[in-house]
């Protein structure tokens, strides 16, 4: 947006912290109560406010500047304030004046005011600043003194450019920043809702409007939270709210209505209902893939399906309790696997096929447990165990394999050192079969268990 004559007032925030960019953009976002034109500074250490048009709201721009520096100040932002017909002029005040707030309302008074200034308040390259230093020039006021011409001649169009800015002579742009989009649903009552069926449709219908104006904006959410504002016959309000966390973001809602109806037999419960609002929370943007054209279809209904089963496991047993298998590259079973959260199916990553033996049991237990054995020979299966504080008469057994521990990860002195796993299949008398190791201490382990 190009950018005039102000008043602008420009921010300088002292902490390097403030710099980054997540900081810049949230500061950025709250002085828009103040203009609906504000942006960060290119040198992305501040941020500048425009006040043209703010006249009808703000009738003397000096104590709107006063109020900011007083918010900020309230929020722990350690800043410098300047207010000045130019962002030019506004941005040196900002930086390279001795006080903390500077406020100029006349533009004819800005020649005075920048005059005592550093060149370096124009923003001028380093370079410029330096033939300017070896010229012997140092403040502004020694370049308004100077033919103009000579000054484009000598140090070129930069220096020109931005002294006109600073006082006004040429437009400067400003990229402003746009306040995010509200995706919140209220939807409020009067006479106050009292029937918990009325409760849940209008949860599930503001839910499908939700994803639907999510949808159009390309976001996506998985976390909502639904709060409910209830009140008693008595007029005492209070304000009732539990988070709805899916595994992925879905429009079928036909799979998730038993657990709506838990959900509002929690929330509307005693009271009447006011108003019902839903926030969608950590917002992602949605990222279109490529599909297999040979089976798009089969594609879409098997993702459509994996879905809704993650959304349901996700609300029945929460969200962190979803994990993913992740294989790692080891011989010894329990470092050959992790589990890690389980993210977004379409993102994420396939477990790679590996070719196992056949004798291996599908569940693997992620630490070898312990347990007290009594075995005929020190060669032979065990024939009878005490597992957990359980006794376990043995009725068939047979060799499985043997594996060497990771030599490379300890030092070893000798081959005698290498630890050594010697693993059978042994069969209780439940009828389970269990996989079960000896080490090369006489110890005995369970490891793995057949279904």
């Amino acid at each position: 947006m190009s950018m005039g004559e102000g008043p602008f007032v420009c921010v300088y925030l002292l902490s390097r912290k403030l710099h980054e960019e997540r900081s810049l953009h949230k500061i950025a976002r709250w002085a828009l109560r103040f203009s609906p034109l504000t942006g960060i500074n290119s040198e992305k250490d501040g941020i500048t406010i425009d006040l043209r048009g703010t006249s009808k709201l703000y009738r003397n721009k000096e104590p709107l500047a006063r109020a900011i520096q007083s918010e900020l100040d309230n929020h722990a932002v350690a800043a410098k304030l300047a207010l000045a017909p130019t962002i030019g002029a506004a941005w040196a005040l900002a930086r390279h004046s001795n006080t903390l707030f500077s406020v100029v309302e006349d533009k004819h008074c800005l020649a005075q005011i920048l005059g005592g200034l550093n060149v370096r308040a124009l923003r001028i390259s380093e370079q410029t600043i330096e033939a300017l230093r070896h010229s012997g020039i140092n403040l502004i006021g020694e370049l308004n003194k100077l033919p103009r011409k000579a000054l484009g001649l000598r140090y070129g169009p930069e220096l020109l450019k931005r002294l006109d800015q600073a006082f006004g002579l040429v437009e400067e742009i400003l990229t402003t920043t746009h306040a995010p989009p509200n995706f919140a649903l209220t939807t409020r009552f009067d006479p106050p809702l009292t029937n918990r069926s009325g409760v849940r449709a209008v949860i599930i219908t503001n839910l499908k409007k939700l994803f639907e104006k999510l949808a159009q904006s390309h976001k996506k959410a998985a976390n909502f939270l639904i709060q409910l504002q209830l009140g008693t016959e008595g007029g005492v309000r209070c304000t009732k709210q539990q988070e709805l966390c899916l595994h992925s973001a879905t429009l079928n809602f036909s799979s998730l209505s038993q657990t709506i109806d838990v959900l509002v037999e929690q929330l509307a419960s005693g009271g009447y209902v006011h108003s019902i609002s839903i926030i969608p929370r950590n917002l992602e943007r949605i990222c279109y893939q490529q599909r297999d054209m040979r089976r798009a279809q089969e594609q879409v209904d098997a993702q459509a399906l994996q879905s809704e089963l993650l959304n349901n496991l996700s609300l029945r047993l929460g969200r962190q309790q979803l994990q993913q298998l992740h294989l790692k590259a080891s011989h010894l079973p329990e470092n050959s696997f992790r589990y890690a959260e389980l993210k977004d199916p379409a993102a994420r990553t396939t477990i790679p096929q590996i070719d196992l033996p056949l004798n291996r049991p599908p569940y693997l237990l992620q630490r070898p447990e312990p347990f007290n054995a009594i075995a005929l020979l020190p060669d032979h299966p065990p024939s009878r165990i005490s597992w957990n504080g359980v006794s376990y008469t043995i009725i068939g057994a047979a060799p499985s394999e043997k594996i060497t521990e990771e030599w490379w990860v300890n030092e070893l002195r000798s081959e005698a050192d290498l630890p050594e796993r010697h693993y059978f299949k042994i069969q209780d008398h439940t009828g389970r079969w269990l996989w079960v190791f000896r080490d090369s201490g006489m110890r005995w382990f369970v490891h793995g268990i057949w279904a």
